[in-house]
């Protein structure tokens, strides 16, 4: 899919169907956050026909996968139903908070019922959406609230798995990234046979930090547990006894049990770049395949965690568990880029480099095919602009200007230009600290995350 026809943002998710080609999702777009469709497998996506307010942020959508024409949108504070594939929706639940909004934690469909597990509490449908109730389950303090749901059936057993945080820290659009010290507990319920019991046995409190709960739809016993740690990176708990006992399976010390791209222990970064899940998905008919997305990288699972694999490089060029990830080795894309690429330059005919944001900048040496971290003396986080000297190198300027890490513009009127031009990526001024500004001098910023670093020439 090309990034043009779907634009994601964080609240963005794939839903798939059983109806070939029909899929659900919300875009970013236009200054918009809509709910849309899809009829021909992502190639072209149209907005909901039927969505209340086109100017209201859509922040989480759920689709029945068997039943197609079943879909459920939260709005901050409203949450709607709609049984007709989007074309008209009905509200079904107004937030308890105006400060909390309405928060969907997870969605199941079990044929006519439904079951949406909300900081409000579990809400449930059993005529297929056209009624809803507030479950009356006790067990959760009165000062938590469900942050994230998952529900599976086995025979006449509905067991649903929460993770829950202080009322005061759960609301509308809280992201992963905010796992520090979140979690205040874990617990299960039978559905109609008991209360939420607590589930925490194998989780360190103050260590570990777990944000989302997932499971297989068709197995009550096994669910998975993804957030961080006070180490900061990823963990992936796992119960087979439906929460007597949860062991972290994701096991980055020697990367033990992870097949790493260039992110690793050893690797070009280390597993406390992607530090957290901020999202992540047990296949609904099968709890051994696992997948999750953190700040830079994803990796997944097909048999129930016992062993990893990166998902963002060419699956070739990944290295092999139990091993330290080797430094500035050359990685095909896998099509999935975690970050933001301002500039394309070519040096020549086989050599570019790309400027990033997040990931300093990458370099190729056969004209794309292959990319690599293989460079030196530039450290800084972040790449905006790249330019190349006559003689062929793309060189510091002088010692007495700077390079900005950083695009801001400045109201004064910029100095002169260091001659020769090449040598500067940005004209001097005297009106921002570290004396850098953009060539469109329109506006001050004045931002204290001004840097300046030199940049050691690199060969060509």
């Amino acid at each position: 899919m090309h990034f043009n026809g779907l634009q994601g943002g964080h609240n963005s998710k794939v839903c798939y169907t059983t109806t070939p080609g029909l899929l659900y999702c919300i875009r970013y777009a236009n200054d918009q956050v809509l709910p849309v469709k899809s009829t021909d497998g992502g190639l072209s996506w149209d907005p909901l026909p039927g969505n209340p307010d086109d100017y209201e942020e859509t922040f989480s959508i759920w689709a029945d996968y068997n039943n197609p024409s079943r879909v459920v949108i939260a709005y901050y504070g409203q949450i709607y139903f709609s049984s007709n594939g989007g074309n008209t929706f009905a509200p079904i639940h107004t937030a308890v908070s105006n400060g909390s909004g309405c928060l969907i934690g997870g969605a199941f469909f079990s044929g006519n019922n439904i079951y949406l597990g909300t900081n409000d509490g579990v809400l449930v449908s059993a005529n297929g959406g056209a009624n809803w109730t507030t479950a009356a389950i006790a067990g959760l303090p009165a000062n938590e609230r469900i942050f994230s749901f998952a529900a599976a059936k086995s025979g006449n057993t509905t067991r649903f798995f929460c993770l829950t945080g202080d009322a005061g820290d759960v609301y509308v659009g809280l992201p992963g990234s905010d796992y520090w010290d979140f979690m205040k507990g874990v617990y299960s319920c039978d559905y109609g046979a008991g209360n939420w019991v607590p589930r925490l046995n194998g989780i360190t409190a103050g260590t570990d930090f777990p944000m989302f709960v997932d499971m297989a739809e068709n197995d009550i016993n096994t669910a998975y547990l993804a957030g961080s740690n006070s180490s900061s990176v990823p963990v992936m708990f796992k119960t087979t006894n439906g929460g007597g006992l949860w062991t972290n399976t994701f096991l980055t010390t020697n990367n033990q049990n992870i097949a790493t791209g260039w992110s690793g222990q050893g690797g070009d970064r280390g597993w406390s770049y992607g530090e957290c899940p901020f999202g992540f998905d047990v296949a609904a008919n099968n709890a051994g395949k696992i997948i999750f997305g953190d700040y830079g990288f994803v990796h997944k699972s097909s048999d129930g965690g016992l062993s990893w694999q990166q998902a963002y490089v060419d699956p070739g060029d990944q290295h092999p568990v139990f091993q330290p990830t080797p430094p500035k080795k050359t990685y095909h894309s896998a099509g999935l880029e975690n970050t933001t690429c301002w500039q394309v330059h070519w040096a020549n005919a086989n050599t570019m480099f790309a400027a990033y944001s997040d990931i300093k900048g990458i370099r190729s040496t056969d004209g794309g095919q292959t990319w690599s971290f293989n460079y030196t003396g530039l450290n800084a986080n972040s790449t905006y602009r790249i330019a190349q000297h006559p003689n062929g190198t793309c060189t510091q300027p002088p010692a007495t200007y700077t390079i900005c890490t950083k695009a801001h513009v400045c109201k004064t009127t910029c100095s002169t230009m260091p001659t020769p031009k090449e040598n500067c990526f940005f004209r001097r001024t005297t009106a921002l600290p570290g004396n850098c500004c953009t060539t469109s001098a329109t506006r001050c910023s004045g931002l204290p995350s001004i840097r300046t670093i030199p940049i050691a020439p690199m060969p060509v």
